[in-house]
């Protein structure tokens, strides 16, 4: 869903949901690929964006968080560790408690499929077009999370318009470990939670933790509770049948001050909006080894995922003001996915099955016309869709390898939308490094809540499509203490939806094309020194006249220092830069807020094999910046943390 300056504002199939469950199969991760990099070039275990084992290439710029990186960096959220990802742009205006948006190269919030432990999380009920709240994401459950910046219909079907965010949580561990964490911090900050992960009988892994974070109180401009549980159970890898179990549970409360209201600084009225929300979900992955050659996987899942929202009216002024409104949505989600990998020779590979959805959407909500006035909102809608796809991995020869995958989708509203996507790869002679050019497709369906909405839906709407180029290189000279990588890309969105003042109802608009270069670099500079940066700067050219897309940075980056003492002590000092941006507010009308940068630093110190502690400071030169208009930065904060362990060997 476009984001204009004048924008205002039960499992579905019971009965199939525990059949599954009893079968235990789920829609998991796509299985593993394993990159083959150039000679020279450090190996890197991918699972998002292809489902062929051993692929010889990434499907695209895709940039892997590990758990030792987001360990040393001990960020208090999520959005804070993806604004590191070249191409992304994160706003979290005010605080955890305020709406936050991920952007990938310059695309909308909502255009990103994410996933937790391969299980798609987002929710087409809620008035932002399905974009996730990451805030609700426990950081400490994470073991890591990939970003692949390029549309992946072919592979995810709807909603991978710009690409995918793949987040995986812990996985067991061979001993049986019970931990635990502390976090407090200045603003009423609080953080922790406890681990339990072990081995199981027949040679299974297991974890689950229980986690709770809160941030700021009555007198802050937003505040946050929210508590998560995250549980895994895999078998035995080597067993010719093997499965894995993945389950997570979240709810949270939000107070914060209405988007375009000005917030904190500019708002006439002081109430603040609330939102309450609850989600769930269980899968489970089966893979069975059919030949030496061929494997069958069955996957399926349920998602279920609830937002009771009320938010205050805005009073008019440069703009139209807005009503005070309540919502309540309910949404469910059923999946399965059956598909064959198989190797028809030592070049080719392959994997090819069906991919089915069930979606379950119902929304009532109340609008404030004027103190005798309330207009009631209500809708149900129900959709699925059938997918069949197929991808293959070829090499080519000794130094050309391609991945090709095409996908076919009968969807409820859109009819049969067709998707591909082509990468080739070539490995430079001589050198450690390797050239890639891919093409790709995507779509979105349009969200329930657009289609359905009695006040503004718009039942007509067509479905959001992508096309995108890139081309890319990525190196690793100098014995491989130098990583570095260099995209550019065109990517162009058509029918993008969006609301219409005129009409007040969501229409499709014509076309936004985006243009840009993205740069990374990881230099290690011995044991002790590793050093960071990025960069990435894009165009956007909006074809309907008088329309300009908010909170689209021009330019983004960032430089990070890691340093590393001794085996005790680690530092991390993060810089992070953001170019001007466009924005708009009721108080104020259109304004280009000024770009700014942040700095923060952790500290890290090992009392032992399994006892650590923490000492980070938030935005440490305390700079002012306003990441929307109205909400500004919380300003330098201080967090201490604890870390333990125990740990039992053998599980005795």
């Amino acid at each position: 869903m476009a984001t204009r300056a004048d924008n205002p504002f039960p499992l579905r199939h019971p009965a199939l949901a525990c059949w599954l469950v009893g079968l235990g199969l789920g829609l998991g991760p796509p299985v593993s690929a394993q990159p083959q990099p150039p000679v020279g070039v450090t190996e890197t275990i991918t699972v998002t964006g292809t489902r062929v084992p051993g692929a010889r290439l990434q499907p695209g710029s895709v940039t892997p968080i590990d758990a030792l990186t987001i360990e040393r960096r001990n960020d208090s959220n999520v959005f804070e560790l993806l604004r590191d990802v070249p191409g992304v742009y994160v706003s979290l205006p005010g605080g955890r408690g305020s709406l936050g948006s991920v952007f990938i190269r310059g695309s909308e919030p909502n255009y990103a499929a994410v996933l937790v432990d391969g299980i798609q999380v987002n929710d087409p009920t809620n008035t932002r077009g399905g974009s996730f709240d990451f805030s609700t994401l426990d950081i400490d459950s994470i073991e890591r999370i990939e970003i692949l910046r390029a549309p992946q219909s072919s592979i995810y079907g709807s909603d991978a318009l710009s690409g995918a965010i793949n987040v995986i949580t812990l996985s067991g561990s061979e001993a049986f470990t019970a931990g635990g964490n502390l976090e407090l911090g200045a603003g009423e900050y609080a953080r922790g939670g406890v681990r339990l992960s072990g081995p199981a009988p027949r040679g299974g892994l297991y974890s689950v933790r229980l986690s709770a974070i809160t941030e700021g109180d009555g007198a802050d401009p937003a505040e946050f509770d929210g508590h998560a549980f995250t549980g895994k159970f895999t078998s035995d890898p080597h067993d010719p049948f093997n499965f894995s179990v993945y389950a997570r549970s979240s709810s949270a409360n939000a107070v914060a001050f209405p988007d375009d209201s000005g917030g904190a600084r500019l708002a006439v009225l002081r109430d603040k909006g609330r939102r309450e929300t609850d989600a769930g979900s269980l899968g489970f992955d089966a893979r069975a080894a059919l030949s030496a050659r061929t494997t069958l996987h069955v996957a399926a899942s349920v998602f279920g995922h609830d937002e009771r929202a009320s938010s205050p009216a805005v009073p008019p002024g440069v703009r139209p003001g807005i009503p005070g409104n309540s919502s309540d949505a309910q949404f469910a989600r059923n999946a399965v996915n059956v598909f064959l990998t198989s190797t028809a020779s030592d070049a080719l590979q392959a994997a090819y099955g069906l991919a089915y959805q069930a979606e379950d959407g119902k929304g009532l909500g109340l609008i404030s016309l004027g103190p005798q006035s309330v207009l009631p909102r209500r809708y149900r809608l129900e959709r699925d869709n059938l997918g069949v796809y197929g991808e293959i991995d070829y090499a080519l020869a000794p130094r050309w390898s391609v991945d090709a995958a095409l996908r076919v989708d009968r969807t409820d509203g859109a009819g049969t939308v067709r998707t591909g996507k082509i990468a080739l790869a070539y490995d430079l002679p001589g050198r450690p490094a390797r050239l890639h050019l891919t093409w790709g497709e995507g779509f979105k369906l349009p969200s329930l809540f657009a289609l359905g909405d009695p006040l503004v839906g718009n039942p007509a709407l067509n479905a959001e499509t992508a096309t995108s180029w890139e081309l890319g290189l990525h190196a690793t000279p100098m014995a491989g203490r130098l990583r570095w990588q260099l995209a550019i890309f065109d990517q162009r969105f058509s029918n993008l939806i969006d609301f219409d003042g005129a009409s007040f109802m969501m229409v499709n608009r014509s076309r936004v094309d985006i243009a840009g270069v993205e740069a990374s670099a990881d230099y290690r500079a011995g044991e002790r020194w590793r050093f960071l940066a990025h960069a990435t700067r894009v165009t956007i050219d909006v074809l309907d006249p008088g329309v300009r897309l908010r909170h689209r940075p021009e330019r983004t980056g960032g430089l990070g220092i890691e340093w590393t003492p001794s085996d005790a002590w680690t530092a991390y000092l993060g810089v992070h830069l953001v170019g001007a941006r466009f924005d708009s507010s009721v108080p104020t009308g259109e304004v280009t807020l000024p770009g700014y940068r942040s700095v923060d630093l952790t500290l890290n110190h090992a009392l032992g094999r399994h006892l650590s502690l923490s000492l980070s400071v938030d935005n440490l030169t305390d700079a002012y910046f306003e990441p929307a208009i109205g909400f500004p930065d919380l300003g330098r904060r201080l967090r201490f943390s604890v870390r333990g362990a125990f740990e039992r060997a053998g599980g005795d």
